[in-house]
């Protein structure tokens, strides 16, 4: 505690607080900005000389690192879930961060976070999961659950359930609080590298060991993002295909993809609350409508039934599903699925973390993990519960049309297929080709606006930083277009999830130590904070935060 100090929110006479921003004019730390932007062109270069090297490079990346780091990558999100629910009920749970009044409502705030994350990979695989999983039981069920019988519709639901809901979004959470803590209560710049200050130092986070972590981050969710670009450009251009007649060939995916970057750099460029806030909005409702219309024209008890089932099985077995590392049959399911989430996740974790740091502050750790675990957790059940259970419904009634369709033309095709099936197709088509761009477009700004963040260490980067991210993001997506195929954009999601795991279990090493001493700061005397201080939903002003945690040394 020598190197803090602690400032009245009042301020002493002659004395003036300290303002808790980090940064008000950008600097561009010319290393790790230009070092990542290198290594991306680079990237470009070499697939345009040589893409099945870069393809067979990408594949073979993919199975090292599930074999080598699988049970790791495992055994770490599993622990990192008990953090959260120990910060969740402890009293660090009531430690508000960043002081001041939450920049927006709690519905916006939702709405953003929720699309600037793992949602836009949801609608590719919302339908298509759940019925691979139904017509081929993962291994852990395979000797006890016949393939499409009601065991199996409820294990496809659990498995879902896993791979997109509490254990992804603790990942973020963890790493979003100690980055606050750094950014808003030690005065350090706003990037990944500052919420490592307690385990590295401050001096060395400031020099090259900061700028390293600031570049894995970079290239790890520019790898995420990238994928989830790709998969939903290949699935739209396969829905306008079947159902339009619109070739599907590169020149297609090609406009697709310049179109959305290009609406998604102005977004990006229009900043939080009139870009990406206003969109995620749109998007939010326009999925919620759809969800809900879904659930009208569709087996609504089948739906309700299997999603409540489903959610059951998750919670009990979700102990053994989280650590199941198929050690006896090695069939390598896991490389493919459970293991390359938690991967995925990670290399989002970071990036996303700060982009959740960056909206959430002025809320407390309380209200950030329940908002930011619990309510999308619950959003994404709802959402794979209502496509998973429509789909595996139609599948049973229609004898197996839709798993047909989909081991032939592959999981972009899932969703159009359960569609064409349903009343009212002809608005629910249009209606999700609308929110398949719209998600597309939602989570490539924010994490264009994260990139950039990370570029310059300020909350608002110039406009021409954010623009490079843009170009960097839909360039790079365009070479992994051109080398082909769903699995590749797997691969080049996970490559960089090996360093991000390390990363993560420092920070769950750090953040209740920071947690404590913002606690100790906060807490008038010596009285500690209760859980009343921080009930759900409650915003309040700086006032109620009069103490902060600053550096004792200059910002350079």
């Amino acid at each position: 505690m020598k190197k803090l100090q602690a400032f009245s929110g009042r301020g002493r006479k002659g004395e003036k607080e300290p303002v808790l921003n980090p940064g008000s004019r950008a600097h561009i730390d010319r290393g790790p900005f230009w070092i990542c932007i290198a290594f991306f062109l680079a990237f470009i270069i070499a697939a345009l000389i040589d893409i099945d090297s870069v393809g067979a490079g990408l594949n073979a990346a993919l199975q090292w690192v599930s074999m080598v780091f699988g049970p790791f990558f495992s055994l770490l999100v599993f622990a990192n879930v008990l953090l959260i629910g120990y910060l969740v009920i402890s009293r660090y749970g009531s430690v508000r961060l960043g002081g001041d009044k939450p920049e927006m409502g709690f519905a916006t705030w939702v709405s953003v976070m929720f699309c600037s994350a793992i949602a836009a990979g949801a609608v590719f695989f919302g339908p298509g999961e759940p019925l691979t999983h139904f017509s081929d039981v993962p291994p852990l069920y395979s000797q006890s659950v016949e393939a499409r019988s009601g065991g199996a519709a409820v294990v496809a639901m659990q498995y879902s359930f896993l791979h997109w809901g509490i254990s992804a979004w603790a990942i973020y959470g963890t790493f979003a609080i100690a980055i606050m803590v750094a950014a808003y209560h030690r005065g350090l710049p706003l990037r990944p590298s500052s919420g490592f200050y307690l385990l590295l130092g401050e001096k060395r986070v400031r020099g090259w060991w900061g700028k390293v972590i600031d570049i894995i981050s970079v290239l790890a969710v520019v790898g995420g993002v990238m994928s989830s670009i790709g998969l939903l450009v290949i699935q739209l251009s396969y829905m306008l295909n079947v159902q339009y007649g619109v070739p599907n060939n590169m020149v297609v995916q090609f406009s697709i993809l310049a179109s959305c970057v290009g609406v998604f750099m102005l977004s990006v460029v229009l900043g939080v609350e009139r870009g990406i806030a206003r969109l995620s909005r749109i998007n939010v409702g326009l999925a919620l409508v759809l969800g809900i219309a879904l659930l009208i024209v569709g087996p609504t008890m089948f739906i309700l039934n299997i999603t409540v089932e489903g959610f059951g099985g998750y919670i009990q077995d979700f102990t053994k599903m989280s650590l199941f590392t198929d050690s006896v049959d090695q069939s390598g399911w896991l490389s493919f699925w459970t293991e390359y989430y938690w991967a995925w996740w990670l290399g989002w974790g970071p990036v996303v973390g700060l982009f959740l740091a960056r909206i959430s502050r002025g809320r407390t750790v309380r209200q950030i993990l329940l908002g930011a675990v619990s309510t999308s957790s619950i959003a994404l059940a709802l959402w794979f519960g209502i496509l998973g259970g429509t789909g595996m419904s139609v599948d049973i009634s229609s004898g197996g049309a839709i798993t047909k369709t989909l081991d032939a033309d592959g999981m972009e095709s899932a969703l159009l297929s359960i569609l064409n099936e349903l009343p009212l197709s002809e608005i629910l088509i249009p209606g999700f080709l609308v929110v398949l761009l719209l998600f597309l477009i939602t989570t490539a700004d924010s994490i264009t606006l994260s990139a950039a963040i990370v570029s310059t260490g300020v909350e608002n980067p110039p406009n021409s930083i954010r623009i490079i991210w843009g170009l960097v993001i839909g360039g790079t997506a365009a070479v992994l277009l051109q080398v082909g195929g769903v699995s590749t954009f797997q691969a080049a999601a996970i490559v960089t999830a090996p360093p991000i795991a390390f990363l993560l279990a420092g920070a769950m090493w750090s953040v209740p130590k920071q947690l404590n001493q913002v606690r100790q700061l906060q807490a008038p005397d010596d009285k500690q904070p209760t859980h009343r201080d921080a009930d759900f939903g409650n915003n309040s002003s700086a006032h109620d935060d009069p103490l902060r945690l600053v550096s004792s040394r200059p910002e350079k």
